[in-house]
């Protein structure tokens, strides 16, 4: 099988490959094979009464707990395997664009199992070795909150079935309406498998590039308005020492580091805690009634990053400012296109990030 990526319309793009990752994540974590089991487990675990009760005890609420906890996450070693992949594509192909050379990734035999075998392969340094361990724990915790989450509504389906007499046959019921196709838990399993796995593709990529070089946003046709607007066609420079959040601060400390987060881009940065809504609840139980709502804080919108929101597949390549321009429609142009144009958007566009980029060294 060839999973290298493919070229589309002149542009590198990711989807293929990471398509291939994300199945065999979906294979792991499968809600419908997850259902069969924890229906057998029910039926034969002669400590845990479906039938007589209208509660669980707290032991037998502890067994469904464990039973749910194992099931998920004894697959993270596995997991981490493909997660790790995704990284390896990211930095991979970050190589192979700066570096004009072709992409290809073996199906099985080029993946490292361990980190460390993977700084010694691509001669990662401490700090780089150290971020993709810290990226796959990221994602590794992802599982286990949806494991947490899906513990929850394990327990919210034997509680109802209890309550009503339903037996095993009502609780069957309820969790297939969780897992079926466009259910509450397949839904989340899917956007964790999509989202991280984009996540370290990009967070790998943005490491690929030095310190004030440029990646310009590739969207897919039938991306989100906000992703159009933010991503698509829009081109960033890249910072290797991002700044903190900050939330925390006043005046015009938080207007610069509001502004080097509309500007840059880097590894780590992420939109969780903000959103692309214009207002906020003041009190998240009571929902959007008009005097629960309130402005948000510059620190609380969606910012442009890689994956923008839960399911993104947009993507960084890399942008070379000396060869390549952006016309006005969004499209990766080369200089040889058209003098006039590139000279446009190099004044325009280019000579003010530098400027920029400069004021900021200088801070």
């Amino acid at each position: 099988m060839n999973n290298s990526i493919l070229t589309i319309d002149g542009k590198l793009h990711h989807l293929k490959e990471l398509n291939f990752i994300e199945r065999r994540l979906a294979g792991l974590y499968d809600p419908e094979r997850f259902y069969i089991d924890l229906g057998k487990y029910l039926e034969t675990n002669k400590d845990i009464d479906l039938i007589n009760k209208k509660y669980l005890t707290l032991e037998e609420t502890k067994l469904v707990d464990d039973f749910v906890a194992n099931y998920f996450n004894n697959k993270l070693g596995e997991a981490n395997i493909w997660f790790v992949r995704a990284y390896i594509v990211g930095r991979l192909l970050a190589e192979s664009d700066v570096n004009a050379t072709i992409f290809k990734l073996d199906v099985a035999r080029d993946i490292p199992k361990d980190i460390m075998e993977i700084a010694k392969k691509y001669n990662l340094t401490l700090q780089e070795t150290r971020a993709i361990n810290n990226a796959v724990n990221e994602s590794a915790q992802y599982i286990q909150n949806s494991t947490l989450e899906t513990q929850q509504q394990v327990r919210q389906a034997i509680t109802e079935t209890l309550v009503k007499h339903e037996g095993m046959q009502g609780f069957r019921r309820r969790m297939f309406e969780k897992i079926k196709d466009g259910g509450e838990l397949s839904r989340k399993w899917e956007r964790v498998f999509i989202t991280e796995t984009n996540t370290l593709f990009a967070n790998a990529y943005l490491q690929g590039i030095k310190n004030g070089e440029y990646v310009m946003g590739v969207s897919m046709p039938d991306a989100c308005p906000h992703c159009l607007t933010d991503i698509r066609g829009k081109v960033y420079k890249v910072l290797s020492d991002p700044p903190a959040d900050y939330d925390f601060l006043q005046g015009k400390d938080y207007e610069q580091t509001a502004h080097i987060w509309e500007k840059y881009v880097w590894v780590g940065k992420s939109n969780h805690g903000r959103s692309s809504s214009k207002q906020k609840r003041i009190d998240p139980s009571i929902g959007n009634k008009k005097d629960n709502l309130r402005g948000k804080e510059h620190h609380e919108h969606s910012m442009p990053t890689i994956p923008y929101h839960p399911h993104c597949r947009c993507r960084w390549i890399y942008f070379s400012p000396m060869f390549q321009y952006v016309d006005k429609e969004g499209n990766l142009k080369m200089r040889v296109e058209s003098e006039k144009d590139y000279q446009k958007f190099y004044n325009e566009k280019i000579l003010k990030d530098e400027e920029d980029f400069g004021n900021l060294k200088n801070d």
